[in-house]
């Protein structure tokens, strides 16, 4: 069962929907790293990598603020060149 939840986890994070991933930092990002060892081929690190260089903000600031320092150096590369995304329809006029 718990390769399932890791896995469902993961296809959240993945999904690029901001609630999705949201729900899953908030009620499951301390055990992340726990889940990590339940997938088979995917990673929760190359969800981040991916996010952190679209500039996902909300992963950034999970990241920064939460992550255990030994996993954020294997992010450190994403971390330092981060540009927030700005969605299109936040134009300011």
């Amino acid at each position: 069962m718990r390769a399932e939840i890791a896995f469902k986890l993961y296809e959240s994070l993945e999904s690029r929907s901001e609630d999705r991933q949201r729900f899953v930092i908030d009620f499951f990002g301390y055990q992340l790293h726990e889940l990590e060892e339940d997938l088979l081929f995917e990673s929760y690190k190359d969800v981040f990598k991916k996010e952190l260089s679209n500039g996902n903000r909300l992963i950034f600031d999970w990241v920064s603020n939460y992550y255990s320092k030994d996993k954020r150096k294997e992010l450190e590369t994403q971390i330092e060149n981060f540009v927030e995304a700005r969605p299109e329809d936040d134009l300011p006029f």
